[in-house]
């Protein structure tokens, strides 16, 4: 027999839906629009190509920033998004958005100076004054004294940060703030100037973009900057490195793949925010082998029931359980394992499930587990139901499920903690 493309594809993004003992995958062809990040993009670009061959949808991403995905999403304009930066006070997000872990990678601090042998070593106070413009050349004795052994040129050191609202901006100055309190005194924010302690030091440059930012490095010695692993990597041919950061433990650490996995290992379960999905970072972790600036990627989609919406779905699911696992590593990235994939995978499993109708129709003589039905609420947790209209048709059983007694509708309302959703329950023959 042979396969269907979208077949094919539910080998790989097939998602199951808690309490069914089934799968469930979009079976329409859908065209899909996401932005945002520019963090996660070189890996996008390397499995979109991937899963627009094995599927019947055909997915796109458009970068720009962490700041123009939020708000594209909000505005209807993309079907889903990436971040590493939640959505703010100000902004108005869908109230039945969820975020979704993706991937997590180093913010590497990347730099060019021709005349710097060996690896550059740099401790969080360093590099916070080097980008609020207390240190301005490469011998400076902060620096030096981080360094033994290494000859330091003299140059001055020319600050390259991002123009745009970016996650990664976000992350990195969040960063600074925990781990260099005293030198970084501004808030965090994404649009990098605005975080800047005395404004951008004299002679500094903002570039849009992951590849903004690495381009000016790369054509510019005695730059430095922060972006994702990925990028510094494609351009270390142009004599672009990455410093060692010193985290917590006292240990300088390279930013790598395994690095950035060590410090997500290590995240505790506070952590995780089982109400919206968001994973904070650790830039304080104490395990020796973790890269103390990594971040995670978060993809952002909705929970009501969609046929976009069950191929978002599936494309995160593919992302997830199989792309990332193959190409992450050699692109710079750490593919998510353990309690950071459970987690991420159960987030995913949420889009498109808000009035799902295959959640809320039972055969006669039949059961639907609470699961589902908390599920086709937006809920989470235990629920206590009700049947309110109907009763004849259906009736709760184990106190948790619902059962069909006779074909037609009836409404059950569904508690969880002080919550309440009615949903309509059809019962077919």
């Amino acid at each position: 027999m042979r396969l269907s493309k979208k077949s094919v594809a539910a080998l790989f993004a097939a998602v199951t839906i808690a309490g069914t003992g089934g799968t469930v995958v979009s079976a329409n062809q859908q065209t899909l629009t996401g932005a945002g990040s520019t963090f996660i993009k070189n890996l996008f670009d390397a499995c979109i190509p991937e899963y627009n061959d094995i599927s019947n949808d055909t997915v796109s991403y458009g970068g720009g920033g962490s700041g123009a995905g939020r708000t594209a999403f909000i505005n209807g304009t993309a079907d889903y998004a990436a971040s590493e930066a939640r959505f703010g006070s100000a902004e108005k997000p869908p109230a039945d958005f969820t975020y979704v872990p993706l991937i997590a990678g180093p913010v590497a601090i990347a730099y060019k100076n021709s005349n710097l042998t060996g690896t550059l070593q740099l401790s969080p106070a360093t590099i916070a004054k080097i980008f609020a413009g207390q240190i301005t050349t490469w011998n400076h004795a902060d620096i030096a004294a981080e360094n033994a052994g290494i000859t330091l040129p003299s140059n001055n050191i020319v600050v390259v940060y991002r123009a745009d609202s970016s996650g990664t901006s976000t992350v990195f100055a969040q960063y600074l703030t925990a781990a260099a309190a005293s030198i970084w005194t501004k808030a965090p924010s994404g649009t990098f100037v605005n975080a800047m302690p005395s404004g951008a030091p004299a002679g500094s440059i903002a570039a849009p973009g992951s590849d903004g930012v690495i381009n000016k490095v790369a054509s510019t010695e005695g730059s430095i900057t922060y972006v994702e692993l990925s990028f510094q990597k494609e351009n270390l041919g142009d004599g672009v490195k990455a410093a060692s950061v010193r985290n917590a433990a006292g240990t300088y650490v390279a930013p790598s793949p395994v690095a950035a996995a060590a410090a997500v290992a290590a995240l505790p379960a506070a952590n995780y925010d089982q109400a919206t999905g968001w994973v904070s970072p650790d830039f304080l972790t104490t395990v020796p082998n973790a890269y103390p600036i990594t971040a995670l990627a978060m993809g952002i989609a909705r929970k009501t029931y969609s046929a976009k919406n069950d191929s978002v779905r599936d494309f995160f699911n593919y992302i997830l359980n199989t792309c990332a696992k193959a190409q992450a590593p050699s692109l710079g990235y750490a593919a998510l394992t353990g309690n950071s994939l459970r987690f991420a995978q159960a987030r995913a499993n949420t889009i498109s499930v808000v009035g799902n109708p295959a959640l809320t129709t039972v055969k006669r003589n039949q059961t639907i587990t609470g699961a589902n039905l908390v599920a086709a609420a937006g809920l989470a947790g235990t629920p206590t139901l009700r049947v309110t209209k109907g009763g004849n048709v259906c009736r709760v059983v184990n106190k948790t499920d619902i059962r069909g007694t006779r074909a037609g509708t009836c409404d059950v309302r569904v508690t969880v903690g002080t919550t309440n959703v009615t949903l309509k329950i059809t019962v077919t023959r």
